[in-house]
């Protein structure tokens, strides 16, 4: 008997009538399952009778000293695992069973799942099975917590960046890949362009790898530097504004150059409008304005270039002369004037020259080469650029006045 033969014919032969031990007359075989001695009686027509016996032995012993092991655990960089089977005894099988219905009939295989194998070893000699099982684990576990960040933006002050990497796991590696084929391999790295870098991390125990981003910005954007156009050129040695397209959040840095030295910057130098005295006859002053954006420290640039009223043409305007001072000037202004001809003068205070007028000074006939002074105190105007206009002789005489408080 084996576990494979799990039961045995016993026949008889005789003339007579037989009769196994335990069982009816005439019985013959019989099926047993047991092992041990059976007896069996063969009677003869004359009584006599013969008796035998014969011995049924029994092999059920299984495959000795069965194993199951494995080179676990799976993880992120071990994607396959060798589970092994083995067994003292010669002459005998394998067969693995798992999970997602896997089989091999070998005493090594490879698996890619996690979970519970069983080895089932046969005894070839009697069909005896032996069962073990091996549990194949899995490490997948991605490192923790991890952070990209930086300190930026990228200015035009500010080249550089510093790109940083954590994570909670010890012994991790980083990796950083961005724009421009940039690559570390350090937690902390410097960068000088902008986009998204990726940081990778991996776990050592595993090789598990989590990424993660930061975006490094650029705030590289040029102010406007606009210098406005005055609505005429200055007369020579006189004080005017000039002023620049306002921007939010910048500083201001005007300069001024003229072949002779003779242009000169009074006040203002940093402010959005600069006060200036205009040089000599037919010498030009070169303005340049630096304007810096507060906010990233990029700078723009701009210039322009001023002319003051040749001689010539101030001869030719001579025919009215007039003046007006203290100029600039605070709480009261002097204006003083003579025709070279009999006629009507007016003379007006405007806030600027779209016709916002503030005062009317003067308004009656004068005699040819009669000198007329005028007071104006500025009670009531606002600080900054006004203009005063003397209308005579069917002409317009205008001069630029600069009101501080």
């Amino acid at each position: 008997l084996t576990c494979a033969t799990t039961s045995v014919n016993l026949t008889a032969s005789s003339n007579g009538t037989i009769t196994w031990n335990g069982y009816s007359a005439g019985v013959n075989p019989i099926a047993v399952t047991a092992p041990g001695k059976y007896y069996v009686t063969a009677k003869a027509t004359n009584g006599c009778t013969t008796t035998d016996s014969v011995t049924v032995q029994q092999n059920i012993s299984p495959a000795a000293n069965v194993q199951a092991s494995n080179n676990g655990p799976l993880t992120c960089t071990k994607t396959t695992v060798q589970i092994t089977g083995s067994s003292t005894s010669s002459d005998v099988t394998y067969k693995w069973s798992g999970p997602s219905n896997y089989t091999a009939t070998t005493a090594q295989a490879n698996v890619t799942t996690a979970g519970t194998y069983t080895l089932v070893v046969t005894n070839t000699q009697n069909g005896c099975t032996a069962t073990t099982n091996t549990p194949v684990t899995q490490n997948i576990t991605p490192p923790a917590n991890i952070q990209a960040s930086n300190d930026g933006p990228l200015t035009c002050q500010k080249t550089n960046v510093i790109i940083t990497g954590t994570s909670s796991t010890n012994g991790t590696t980083f990796r950083w890949t961005g724009p421009n084929n940039f690559v570390a391999n350090t937690a902390s790295a410097i960068v000088t362009t902008s986009g998204t870098y990726t940081l990778s991390v991996t776990n050592p125990d595993n090789g598990c790898v989590a990424t993660t981003n930061t975006p490094v910005i650029s705030n590289t954007t040029l102010p406007t530097a606009v210098i406005l156009p005055p609505a005429t050129n200055p007369d020579p040695l006189s004080v005017d504004l000039l002023s620049a397209q306002s921007v939010s959040n910048a500083n201001y840095q005007w300069s001024l150059v003229s072949s002779d030295n003779s242009w000169l910057i009074l006040d203002g130098a940093q402010t959005a409008t600069v006060l200036y005295q205009s040089g000599n006859p037919d010498i030009s002053g070169i303005f340049t304005l630096q304007v810096t954006d507060k906010s990233n420290g990029c700078q723009n640039t701009a210039t322009y270039t001023l002319n003051t009223v040749s001689a010539a043409l101030q001869q030719t305007a001579a025919s009215l002369e007039y003046n007006a001072y203290p100029n600039p000037f605070t709480d009261e202004l002097s204006i003083t004037f003579k025709s070279p001809v009999n006629g009507k003068i007016s003379v007006e205070i405007y806030s600027n020259m779209q016709g916002n007028r503030e005062s009317l000074l003067f308004n009656e006939y004068v005699k040819a080469g009669e000198v007329h002074k005028l007071t104006y105190r500025s009670i009531s105007l606002p600080a900054g650029l006004h203009y005063c206009v003397i209308r005579a002789n069917g002409k317009v005489y205008t001069k630029k006045l600069i009101l501080i408080r």
